[in-house]
Parts: structure tokens; sequence; C-alpha cells
């Protein structure tokens, strides 16, 4: 269940839907509600409500700048409640990049020669001696497509290799980094999340790394902000500064 982002603003709720906010706070309170999807759903659950409450007062009236009241015309006016948070769900992940592009590293998880000999003993027994030709040639071209940035290219192909073992960590670990680097924060999540699952201990602190930057673009905060607090009590990782340099970021 998702919580409110920033609980001191999101108490300004109740005064934006009966509009006596001063200017200063109706901004703060909209620009919130642009990256909090809680405060969103609540504030569209209340509007049916608020706005018949105020119909049968016979105090609705459309005013310039009254922001709640176009709000409620949006809502009302959409046909679907659910379709209206879709839409703006969809633009508050957009706000999110927006927002927390400039704290993350959109960097590739580096692909060398130690990774790659690793990721080839990952594959059940000796099955590399025996692949066929096919095969071969789409665990060759994923890496060459990923080492060129062609991350459309990569996700096509190791998604072919996730289907074909699904047991394997590695090709999911790769794959949601290609999603996150593709600008695909969702389909990220859930691929790490697969991942970080996996009874496989290798690689933990990548997958984690890249399962915190995809839930900051997502929007999932609070969630990021446990994933990096785990990188950061991990003594001696490589990542941990990153990772402190991000939560702290999203605290302040």
């Amino acid at each position: 269940m998702k919580n409110c982002i920033d609980e001191k603003v999101g108490d300004l709720i109740a005064a934006f839907e009966a509009q006596i906010l001063d200017d200063d706070d109706r901004i703060l309170f909209e620009k919130h509600l642009k990256v909090c999807e809680f405060c969103l759903d609540s504030l569209v659950e209340m509007v049916p409500i608020i706005m018949d409450i105020k119909n049968r007062a016979g105090v609705f009236a459309e005013e310039a700048g009254d922001s709640f009241n176009k709000f409620a015309n949006d809502v009302l006016n959409e046909g679907s409640i659910e379709g209206l948070l879709n839409r703006t769900k969809q633009e508050i992940n957009e706000s999110a990049d927006k927002l927390y592009a400039e704290w993350l590293k959109f960097e590739p998880l580096f692909l060398g020669s130690e990774i790659v000999t690793a990721l080839e003993r990952l594959l059940p027994g000796s099955l590399l001696d025996v692949l066929d030709t096919i095969f071969k040639s789409i665990m060759s071209n994923w890496q060459e497509a990923y080492r060129n940035g062609d991350y459309e290219t990569a996700i096509k192909l190791l998604s072919e290799i996730n289907d074909k073992y699904p047991d394997l960590k590695a090709p999911k670990l790769f794959l949601g980094v290609c999603q996150y680097l593709n600008k695909q924060p969702g389909e990220a999540v859930k691929m790490l999340k697969q991942a970080d699952t996996s009874s496989d201990s290798s690689f933990n602190e990548e997958t984690k790394w890249y399962l915190a930057q995809s839930l900051v673009l997502n929007g999932d905060i609070e969630e990021a902000k446990k994933t990096l607090e785990w990188l950061v009590a991990q003594p001696e990782s490589t990542i941990q500064k990153d990772a402190k340099t991000l939560l702290d970021k999203l605290t302040t």
C-alpha cells in the first residue's frame, strides 16, 4: 500500500478541497500532487462526495483559477475515475522522471570479460558446448548490442534468453538494467525484483542498486529508500557511496 511521500505537504489536502489555501500553499500542494499517488488517489476518491455536497448547497461555481473545481471537473468529465487515475499516474511517472533524473546514474552495468565468463558459468552444466548456433548467436548479439547502447535490441534478445532459462538470475539482471537505461522503469522494477528474489546470490548489490534507481524513476520512493538503506548497510560495498548519496537526496 502506498503512503504519502511528504505528509507535511499531504496534510494540506483538506484545505485544498475546501479551497482555503493561500497561493503559496496551493502551488506547493499542486506540485506535490504531481508526484504523490497516495494524495492523488485520496483526492479523486473524495471528488464526487465534495461536489455533491457543494451542488446540494448551491455553492458550486466555475471560477477562474479555482484549481480544485478544475480538477474536480476533470474527474467528473473523464467518465471513468480509473481512466483519469491511469492518465494522471502516467504524468506522475513523467514528473518523477524530471524531478529525480538528475540524481540517478544512467550508467550500464560493466560487462567485462570476467562477467561474461560468470554469465556463461551460470548456464546449466556444460550447456554452452552443445548450444545450437542460433542461441549462441543470441548470446553474442545481446552483449554487442548492450555495449553499443542499443538497449532495445538487447532487451529483445535477453527476453529470449530469459524465456528459455527462466530460473537464471543473470539474464533477468541485465534485462532489468537495459529496461532501466531505456526509460522503462515499470518493466525494470518487475524484472529486477525477480532477479533479486533468485536463489542465486551473485550480483546482489548490483541488482539492488539498479532496482532502487528503477523504483525512483517509477515514483516508488518509499520502497526505493528501503532498498538503498540495505545497500548503505553493506560493508565494503563499491556501491555504498552512490547509494548513500541518492538516499540522502530522497530524504532531505
